[in-house]
C-alpha cells in the first residue's frame, strides 16, 4: 500500500498495516449515566437532543452543529481511498488544489482493495473511505461501527453487449432468456435485477446471472459468449462503448431511473468525537466540487496525475464529450431517499433479509449540511450552493433526524 499525506509535507511508501478484509462486527458503546449534579452545559445540550428526538438509538447526537466551531478540531483525518478510482473526484480535486491544507487536516492511505478499506474503517484503523457502496454489504452483516455521510456520484452503470449482437434493451421482458454477468455487490447490477424482479422476471427462470470479481471479467465473459449482457460503471463504461469490441445497449438510469453509487462513509468516532474536524473535510470537498463544475481541464488533470488514467477517458466518463454521454453525476448530497430505496433493492434480490435491519441509525447528515452553510456563508451569491440547499430536502425527505 502506498500513504500519501494530504498535508504534502511527506510522501511515504510501504505497509501502513495489515488487515484482512472480512467484516468484524463492532459492539456500539453504550453511554454512561451521569447524576444531575454531574450535569455540565453539554450535558444539558444532549439531554435536550434527545428530548427533541435528536439521538440516535446508538447515542449519536444529530444536533445542527455549531457553525463557529467548524475548524476549531485539530484532528487528523486518516482518509481510505482505493487504487486507481477517479470516481470520487471532489475529493481528488481537494487533493490536487490543496483545500485539505487550507481546510484542516487529512491523511491518506491508497489501499489496494474496497473490502480492506472499509475494513479499516470499521475496524478504527482509518476514520473515512469514499469508494463504492459496501456500506450496507458490511451493516447487513453485523457491522455497527459504519455511517454513511454524503454522496460522491451516483448513476454511473451501463448495459453491455457484444459489438455484432442485436440485442435491444429497453423493458425488462428484453432480458428474458439472457445470461447476465455482472459484481455481485456492485450498485449497478443490484438495481438491475431489483428491476427485473419487482416486473415479475425469476432468477434462473426468465435470466441467469453470473456473479464475477471484476469488471475486466465482465467484458471477457460477454466478447467470449459466456454471458450475452454485462453491467459496468465508471470509466470501463467508456472503454467498452469506445474501445473493447463491445457496445453499450442501455444505460441503467434509463432503465430504473436515478440510484444512488459511491459514498462517504465514516466510523462512530468521526460522528461522535470529531464531527467537526468531519464538517472541515467535507468544506475541502465541496471546494473540489465546485472546482469539477467549474474548470474541466484542471479537473481531468487532476484525477489523470492522481490515477494515472488516460485524460480522454476521464473526460469522457465524468463531463461526457459529442461522442459519448456519461453514465454518472457526481453527487455530494447524503441522497438518504435513494439510499432507502436501494437498500430495498437489496432486499429483493435477497441479499439481506426483508426485516434485517432498520437504516436510520447508520446515516449521519449533519456535517454534510454544516459544510454546505459555510460555504453558502462564504459565498452567498454562489448560484451553486442555493441549488444543492434547494436539492438536499428533495432527497433526504426520509432522513430520521430532520
Amino acid at each position: 500500500m502506498k500513504q500519501i499525506c494530504l498535508s504534502r509535507r511527506s510522501f511515504v511508501q510501504g505497509s501502513a498495516f495489515a488487515l484482512a478484509s472480512a467484516t468484524l462486527g463492532l459492539g456500539l458503546a453504550g453511554c454512561a449515566s451521569e447524576s444531575a449534579s454531574d450535569a455540565t452545559p453539554a450535558a444539558d445540550a444532549g439531554a435536550d437532543a434527545a428530548d427533541a428526538g435528536l439521538v440516535g438509538p446508538d447515542g449519536v447526537d444529530h444536533s445542527p452543529l455549531d457553525l463557529s466551531q467548524v475548524g476549531s478540531d485539530d484532528y487528523t483525518i486518516r482518509l481510505a481511498m482505493t487504487k486507481g478510482n477517479p470516481n470520487p473526484v471532489a475529493v481528488i480535486n481537494a487533493y490536487q488544489e490543496g483545500y485539505f491544507d487550507e481546510e484542516g487536516s487529512v491523511d491518506l492511505t491508497v489501499i489496494e482493495d474496497m473490502g480492506t478499506a472499509y475494513s479499516s474503517v470499521a475496524t478504527d484503523q482509518m476514520d473515512v473511505v469514499v469508494a463504492m457502496n459496501l456500506a450496507l454489504n458490511r451493516i447487513a452483516e453485523g457491522e455497527e461501527n459504519l455511517y454513511m455521510t454524503g454522496g460522491i456520484m451516483s448513476e454511473g452503470g451501463a448495459c453491455f453487449v457484444a459489438e455484432d449482437s442485436d440485442i435491444v434493451l429497453e423493458k425488462p421482458e428484453d432480458f428474458k432468456g439472457l445470461t447476465i454477468c455482472g459484481i455481485q455487490s456492485n450498485s449497478e447490477l443490484i438495481v438491475i435485477e431489483a428491476w427485473l424482479l419487482n416486473n415479475g422476471l425469476e432468477r434462473g427462470k426468465d435470466y441467469q446471472v453470473i456473479y464475477s470479481e471484476s469488471m475486466s471479467v465482465n467484458i471477457e465473459n460477454v466478447k467470449k459468449g459466456t454471458a450475452d449482457v454485462g453491467i459496468l460503471n465508471g470509466v470501463p463504461v467508456y472503454m467498452v462503448g469506445v474501445k473493447s469490441g463491445c457496445k453499450i445497449a442501455a444505460y441503467n438510469e434509463d432503465l430504473v431511473g436515478k440510484y444512488p453509487c459511491c459514498r462517504m462513509t465514516v466510523n462512530k468516532a468521526m460522528v461522535t468525537n470529531h464531527k467537526y474536524a468531519l464538517a472541515q473535510f467535507i468544506v475541502a470537498e465541496l471546494r473540489g466540487y465546485k472546482l469539477f463544475m467549474e474548470d474541466k481541464e484542471r479537473t481531468v488533470k487532476n484525477l489523470a496525475d492522481f490515477t494515472g488514467v488516460d485524460a480522454e477517458s476521464l473526460e469522457s466518463v465524468y463531463y461526457g464529450t459529442d461522442t459519448f454521454r456519461t453514465a454518472m453525476e457526481i453527487v455530494m448530497d447524503p441522497q438518504v431517499d435513494y439510499i432507502k430505496t436501494y437498500y430495498e433493492d437489496y432486499k429483493t434480490c435477497g441479499f439481506v433479509d426483508a426485516d434485517a435491519f432498520d437504516l436510520d441509525p447508520y446515516f449521519y447528515n449533519e456535517a454534510y449540511l454544516a459544510a454546505l452553510d459555510i460555504m453558502a456563508e462564504r459565498e452567498p451569491d454562489e448560484q451553486l450552493w442555493k441549488d444543492m440547499k434547494e436539492r438536499y430536502p428533495k432527497e433526504n425527505a426520509t432522513y430520521a433526524y430532520l
